[in-house]
């Protein structure tokens, strides 16, 4: 997560599922392994807000240039049909 690799995290989210079900009594765990594990859910926690923050901040950049475009939110191929027969500009 702290490397931005969506492939590398979209691999590893099985493993990490298949480590947290394992983990069903943490009561066995010693004291400083509780800790490390704290350190580690608080380390992916704050990972997992960074990335949903970066995509809200995308999502509405996206949204902002299309307005500023004068282009609808998503694809309609009729009016991409459109833009490319006048010859790429588009007046509303």
């Amino acid at each position: 997560m702290a490397a931005s690799d969506l492939e590398g995290l979209l691999a590893g989210e099985a493993a990490l599922n298949d480590a947290l079900a394992e983990l069903t009594n943490l009561s066995i765990l010693s004291l400083d392994d509780r800790r490390a594990l704290r350190e580690d859910l608080e380390g992916a926690r704050s990972a997992l807000r960074r990335c949903r923050q970066l995509g809200t901040a995308l999502t509405d950049f996206v949204t902002l240039s299309l307005a500023a475009q004068r282009r609808a939110d998503g694809y309609d191929p009729q009016r991409a049909a459109a833009l490319d027969a006048s010859g790429g500009s588009w007046r509303a």
